[in-house]
């Protein structure tokens, strides 16, 4: 049986309610991840994700490099935001190439490559996909990479969940 996460810290969550974010984490280390993503992630809260796709990655994708840049400085993002307006065509392509064919996450990645986060982690795009610490390379404890979880019925929906909580979004 495969499980979203070996770390046993969360089994002190095993007598939490179901529903609660406890239990959920007690669920992560103990559930087939197949029977897991389908109680948890069958009908997400997806708003963050809409949020963000329709503020920085959707306008990124209609606009000019020029426009873009004054869009986003309009928005007065709180921190040193680093995005390649340039790269973003040539980045979609090369997501493409690894055969991600859900049109969200692709353009999603597309951006996110745009950005310097992995180039900061000395990290590529394609090691990236395969790692299992993905959210925070070195920090986070899933058993599975992107790859392989986008394999998993619902498990596109676990990622627009939780690629939310790479460190670079969490301030949107």
């Amino acid at each position: 049986m495969k499980t979203l996460i070996t770390n046993k810290k969360y089994h002190q969550y095993k007598e939490y309610p179901d529903g609660s974010g406890g239990k959920q984490r007690y669920d992560a280390t103990t559930m087939d991840i197949v029977h897991y993503l389908e109680k948890y992630y069958a009908e997400p809260n997806l708003f963050q994700w809409n949020q963000f796709n329709s503020t920085f990655v959707d306008p990124a994708f209609r606009m000019t490099s020029l426009d873009y840049g004054a869009y986003v400085k309009e928005l007065k993002i709180p921190y040193g935001f680093n995005f390649d307006h340039g790269s973003l065509q040539e980045n979609y392509k090369r997501v493409l190439r690894e055969n991600i064919e859900e049109e969200e996450l692709s353009r999603f990645f597309a951006y996110f490559i745009s950005c310097d986060y992995l180039k900061k982690k000395q990290i590529n795009f394609e090691q990236w996909l395969q790692m299992k610490d993905w959210i925070n390379p070195g920090v986070s404890d899933y058993n599975l990479s992107i790859i392989e979880l986008l394999q998993i019925n619902r498990g596109e929906n676990f990622l627009k969940v939780h690629l939310m909580n790479i460190p670079i979004f969490k301030m949107f």
